[in-house]
């Protein structure tokens, strides 16, 4: 079984390493094509390293990222397809894991599983919270994170091409013409892909065009009333808590955040059986990342850097205990900063030279709700 990723590229040169990394650490045979649209030669000075990696590679301008990433599916002739934006990146396992779900359930056309949310510098921030296992949802929630869908080409090909005419939710798009078409998904509750989330990204865009595209897709796939009710939970309020986390902002900001957080919650009351609000993901609660007792936190790490601790930052535990891979960690240093508190834990020892996923379980020594801010490694 053979992998296609498509890999569209436009000025990300600094990540574009990290991205390749992770697709080298895999098992299964891939093809890689990496479409790069850079009008200078950043891109193409750090694809000169992998060569023997690439199986397909364009550089000039397309007419965008939907063109080509189907461009890349075009060119190779996987099995399975998929892409990964170039400041993305797999977790070392995900091909094996999804390859032995479509070897042994030949029926199943679509799989996806978990992503994480990290920052610029691949800092954990929190999981992708609108993961859902129920994908009758689709139509009205996008409840699959993107790196982390895999297609047989079969399916794509029978559902058609990727719509080059969106540039925000063509996958949205792809993954509900796919169940609208009858394919069978299977959800993996486990993380396959790390998305990075900071200013410039498709996904913090403040374009009045994304906004579009998610309207006109919630209007042709529900109801008129689940299309408000979908646009304002899910991505309104969404993108403006974001925000609020990130950086400080205006008044009217914070109006517009209170008013539609007001709107939700009458919407919700009229359909209260459908709100995935307050579910957990390995201990941490969508969007907020409080925590009642223990967590998991999964990052992966490609660079061969030498590693010595990691450091985790959280808010109103007293007290933390840390499990790495499964060995007891001791904590270094405990720092309270205001209501945040940073501990670094020492990573126990041995670990392997080219370890690319490390697994976390944190618990407060007390017996009180916390929260995770963020995690990383030094």
């Amino acid at each position: 079984m053979i992998f296609s990723v498509a890999v569209p590229v436009l000025g990300q040169a600094k990540f574009l390493s990290t991205a390749l990394e992770s697709l080298a650490a895999q098992s299964p045979e891939f093809q890689i094509a990496v479409m790069d649209a850079t009008p200078d030669d950043s891109v193409q000075r750090v694809l000169s390293a992998y060569a023997p990696l690439l199986h397909y590679t364009r550089h000039g301008a397309d007419e965008g990222q939907s063109a080509a990433i189907q461009e890349g599916w075009d060119r190779t002739s996987g099995d399975i397809v998929s892409w990964l934006c170039a400041d993305d990146y797999l977790f070392p396992y995900a091909f094996h894991e999804v390859e032995k779900i479509f070897r042994d359930q030949p029926h199943v056309d679509v799989v996806y599983g978990d992503s994480i949310f990290v920052n610029e510098s691949g800092h954990f921030l929190r999981y992708f919270p609108a993961i859902n296992s129920d994908i009758s949802r689709i139509g009205r929630d996008c409840c699959v994170s993107q790196p982390s869908c895999f297609v047989r080409r079969t399916a794509m090909e029978r559902v058609g091409k990727l719509n080059q005419d969106l540039h925000y939710v063509m996958d949205w798009d792809l993954w509900t013409r796919l169940f609208e078409m009858g394919a069978t998904f299977f959800y993996m509750q486990k993380p396959l892909s790390a998305v990075r989330i900071y200013q410039g990204t498709k996904t913090s865009s403040k374009s009045s065009r994304r906004f579009s595209e998610i309207w006109d897709h919630l209007a042709k796939h529900t109801g008129y009333f689940w299309a408000l009710r979908s646009f304002v939970s899910f991505h309104l309020i969404d993108f403006y808590y974001r925000e609020f986390r990130s950086q400080s902002v205006s008044i009217f900001k914070r109006f517009l955040f209170y008013a539609f957080d007001t709107l939700q919650r009458i919407l919700t009351r009229l359909t209260p059986r459908h709100t995935s609000h307050g579910t957990t993901l390995y201990g941490l609660e969508n969007r907020t990342n409080r925590v009642r007792g223990q967590c998991q936190i999964h990052l992966p790490i490609f660079g061969g850097r030498r590693l010595s601790s990691i450091v985790v930052v959280v808010e109103d535990a007293r007290g933390l205990q840390a499990i790495v891979n499964g060995k007891e960690s001791r904590c270094l240093v405990s720092e309270n900063r205001g209501q945040e508190c940073r501990h670094v834990f020492e990573i126990p020892r041995p670990q392997q030279h080219n370890q690319h996923h490390f697994h976390i379980s944190l618990q407060s020594v007390e017996p009180i709700d916390w929260k995770v801010i963020s995690v990383h490694f030094e």
